[in-house]
């Protein structure tokens, strides 16, 4: 069965509410269900808006065998309609429940340069002073070497800024080099290889003896999505399943998807992606989704774990579904 439904926020602080309200509009009356959720309307790189937290009253509200998957588009502050309603300040949510199994894997675009650093001294909650008792710039710099020339990362230093912001003292940060284009990154090594999540500002904040790891994006993100498809082709216990529904909110894809070519390698990635996602298609499936920026999965494999793991936001990750019923 399918249900929809939105709630409406007037701000920040309206969020958490609102994510009560729409997961106490769509949980399923068997309690076993995947929603679908789509938060384009909100600004997902501005620490105000508390999604950690709204996901944890959601899953409050739905109980632990109800999965969260879905994303958001650029910087938020993009409008969501439901039925005949369209507006900037609002969180819309499809439940799809009923007899079927389903499985939720979250494959990381990224890959770590680093060892687990400790975070030895803050200057605030998310303020970056030390790394394993030296200064973060000393272990950006270690770290970074095998990537980035050293002027490089001084200039980068010096200049402070990129993607998303100043380097160091605001956030953690690491520096890739795409393209030969050089980018200032969050850490996402926060999620899933050490405690916390991508985006500390909103979702965690760093104490002194949190771990953390320095990552880039993965050279081959093709790769990430021909993973993350064999891995939901594995373990859904259907003894005669149906066609399958496989749902994809690939974050990092727009960069290839959109631009089709390689610049480096001139390899036609589009091509690739779909050759990726067709590969693990059997007669009668099909695949759905959207491209993100920014995304948010509850990991579920029903092969290893009893109940859906804790929903969280991502960023360059490739968070992934698939739902298969019983033939009649």
């Amino acid at each position: 069965t399918f249900k929809t439904a939105m709630a409406k926020f007037s701000g920040p602080g309206g969020l958490i509410k609102a994510g009560r309200e729409l997961a106490e509009a769509l949980k399923p009356e068997n309690g076993r269900g995947l929603m679908i959720l789509m938060t384009d309307a909100v600004i997902s790189h501005d620490g105000r808006y508390p999604l950690q937290k709204m996901f944890a009253a959601m899953q409050e509200v739905l109980g632990p065998n109800v999965g969260l998957l879905g994303g958001n588009a650029a910087y938020g502050n993009k409008p969501v309609y439901h039925n005949d309603t369209i507006t900037t300040k609002a969180i819309v949510g499809l439940m799809i429940s009923g007899p079927m199994k389903f499985k939720i894997v979250q494959e990381p675009g990224k890959v770590k340069i680093s060892p687990e650093l400790t975070v030895t001294k803050l200057a605030k909650p998310n303020e970056i002073v030390e790394l394993d008792g030296k200064p973060w710039k000393e272990a950006y710099k270690k770290h970074l070497k095998d990537y980035i020339k050293p002027e490089e990362i001084e200039a980068a230093i010096a200049k402070g800024g990129g993607a998303f912001g100043r380097i160091g003292g605001l956030f953690p940060y690491a520096i890739v080099k795409e393209h030969g284009q050089l980018y200032v990154r969050l850490v996402h090594g926060l999620s899933p290889w050490g405690k916390g999540t991508n985006l500390p500002s909103e979702c965690y904040d760093l104490k002194v003896g949190d771990k953390i790891v320095l990552t880039k994006p993965a050279d081959d993100q093709v790769a990430c999505v021909r993973n993350g498809m064999k891995r939901l082709n594995t373990g859904v216990p259907v003894e005669n399943p149906s066609n399958k529904l496989f749902l994809l909110f690939p974050c990092q894809s727009n960069s290839f998807l959109l631009a089709q070519r390689d610049r480096r390698t001139k390899k036609n990635l589009r091509k690739e992606f779909f050759e990726a996602v067709l590969g693990e298609l059997s007669e009668g499936d099909s695949a759905f989704g959207f491209m993100p920026c920014g995304e948010h999965c509850s990991p579920y494999e029903p092969d290893k774990d009893e109940k859906v793991g804790e929903a969280r936001y991502h960023q360059l990750s490739y968070p992934m579904g698939v739902i298969v019923t019983e033939k009649e």
